[in-house]
């Protein structure tokens, strides 16, 4: 793996070691499986990306754009890339050598954040590419879609990253994809006093009540 580029031989033992161990992950924002292998609606203006009710899908053609369409949106938009085109290469169908060619200058000023960094260990420890390059991402896009298939997650998580279970924060908890999701209960949150009086159906009677 190219994050392991440079390491010594201590190291390297140290971070296979540690790929051994099997993992809780205290914190995802994951939907339910069958939501994410199938299809999300485009983005209105403002919105944030997130899976819309059956009614209001599109088909949505994962492809190698798909692996960046998590946190680097915010790379992307910092930028320069408007989020109507990004919306438009990220999250809807489209013909791969247009997005390519829009993608590109963007791509290439967040290749080396943080977010990118992580996106390109997943490329390549899914589909053996490090980066995105003129002459693979039609090969990439190839390959993402033939793997979003019922099981992604279990291949993902389970077998590939050693996660026995994950804590999910996100959606309706449905399905715990047998065994793999365990899903946190929203009670509510208040960011104001007032907030807190709408929340309780009056005014906390002490600072204890309202923590």
């Amino acid at each position: 793996m190219f994050y392991r580029q440079g390491l010594g031989e201590l190291e390297r033992g140290i971070i296979a070691e540690l790929e051994q161990l099997r993992i809780y992950d205290c914190h995802e924002h994951l939907p339910p499986e069958r939501q994410r292998l199938a299809v999300r609606r485009p983005l209105g203006k403002g919105e944030v990306p997130y899976l819309a009710p059956e009614s209001q899908r599109i088909d949505d053609h994962p492809d190698a754009f798909t692996l960046f369409s998590h946190y680097c949106q915010h790379d992307l938009y910092t930028a320069g890339l408007d989020k109507e085109t990004m919306a438009k290469i990220l999250w809807k169908p489209g013909d791969l050598d247009w997005k390519w060619r829009v993608f590109k200058p963007y791509y290439e000023r967040i290749v080396d954040t943080c977010f990118c960094r992580s996106a390109h260990i997943a490329m390549e420890r899914f589909y053996g590419e490090t980066r995105l390059t003129d002459g693979n991402y039609r090969r990439v896009s190839e390959a993402v879609a033939a793997n979003s298939t019922p099981g992604l997650y279990r291949r993902v998580l389970r077998d590939a990253c050693g996660i026995e279970k994950c804590i999910n924060c996100d959606y309706d908890g449905e399905s715990d994809e047998d065994g793999l999701i365990a899903q946190t209960i929203w009670v509510g949150e208040a960011g104001s006093f007032a907030e807190l009086t709408e929340l309780f159906g009056r005014a906390p009677a002490s600072a204890d009540e309202a923590a």
